[in-house]
């Protein structure tokens, strides 16, 4: 079954209006199981998605998994218009022009058409009802955390301080620096660092792109700021005790200290097949929008640059929008993250 199996008329033989053909379709879909209507839905905008998908990349596709994201199939901007357009046509309503990058799979889109747009079903996003008012105190629910010395937890940080242990240790081989060339005891010496040492994530470059949906493409053009804050707020949320896909459509905010680190090659000069991607993956202000994005969170999403105040501007933020309601529950941290080592040659230039 679907909206163009139907047709309907008015007394006079007109055709009925886009709203009396969607109310047509809803009744039908009324009487069908939650899991049937489900079906129905998917089977609909399966078949929409090939057609648009037919027109952009003739014959690449033949089938649609409704986990797969639209994004991972090719579907552009002028795509998801066209997607827009052909389900507004089919079902006779009023769709939200960006729907296919708010609802980035079939399966979300149909979650959005079924609980909201029919007004079928119940809501999968989690209502949190605002516990804080005026000076009370925020509540701290879950923690994530990554630093130097292989410390992978708030309980090993803990353990790290109690016992005094030290993080340094010599720099990364893993980030392409030139270390031969790198160290210089002249301090006068120009593109060189007198330090040989340093505190560092030597697992930074280690990441489960497919995990989070993400192509390995667009995870290699991806600043290791950006694929840190993604895993360490999807553990922070687990540590919480929340089912992190509920918080879809929620008002959580996600608000991130942190700095440009010089991440990949400039825009002109990136290579072909990173290209596009690099526009976002170098991009500070995406660090928050990555993880509001990947969850589908509808809070404010900030990356805030305040140098070595970051973190706790973002924290302060965070509060802030919790205490006005504007937020119903908030991400809140920082990131650093030398991808290259021009911090340390820097500074020693300074003296420091």
């Amino acid at each position: 079954m679907s909206p163009s199996d139907h047709s309907a008329s008015d007394a006079s033989g007109t055709p009925a209006t886009d709203a009396r053909l969607a109310t047509s379709f809803t009744l039908q879909l009324a009487d069908l199981s939650m899991a049937r209507r489900r079906a129905v839905l998917i089977e609909l905008v399966s078949r929409t998605t090939l057609d648009v998908m037919s027109a952009i990349m003739p014959g690449a596709l033949e089938t649609i998994s409704p986990e797969q994201s639209f994004k991972d199939m090719g579907l552009d901007s002028l795509g998801a218009v066209d997607l827009h357009d052909r389900l507004v046509a089919e079902l006779g309503i009023e769709l939200p022009i960006g729907i296919a990058f708010d609802r980035p799979t079939p399966s979300a889109l149909v979650d959005y058409l079924v609980t909201e747009a029919l007004g079928l079903g119940e809501t999968s996003a989690v209502e949190i009802t605002p516990a804080v008012f005026g000076d009370e105190p925020i509540a701290i629910v879950g923690m994530a955390c990554r630093y130097p010395g292989g410390i992978a937890s708030p309980e090993e940080l803990w353990e790290l301080v109690r016992d005094g242990r030290e993080t340094v240790s010599e720099f990364p081989t893993d980030r392409g620096w030139d270390l031969d060339r790198l160290f210089d005891d002249d301090p006068d010496a120009g593109n060189t660092t007198y330090a040989r040492v340093g505190h560092f994530l030597h697992d930074a470059a280690e990441f489960d792109a497919e995990f989070f949906g993400i192509s390995p493409r667009e995870a290699l053009a991806m600043d290791p700021q950006q694929r840190l804050v993604l895993e360490t707020c999807w553990e922070a949320i687990e540590r919480a005790g929340i089912d992190a896909h509920t918080l879809r459509k929620s008002l959580t905010g996600v608000f991130i200290g942190a700095e440009p680190q010089d991440y990949g090659p400039r825009l002109h000069q990136a290579p072909a097949d990173v290209e596009a991607h690099l526009v976002t993956g170098a991009a500070p202000s995406v660090v928050s929008g990555r993880v509001a994005y990947v969850l589908g969170l509808e809070g404010p999403a900030v990356t805030v640059d305040t140098a070595c105040s970051s973190s706790l501007v973002a924290v302060h933020l965070a509060c802030q929008s919790l205490r006005s309601q504007e937020s119903t529950l908030a991400l809140a941290g920082g990131v650093t993250v030398m991808s290259t080592p021009g911090t340390h040659t820097a500074f020693s230039r300074q003296r420091v």
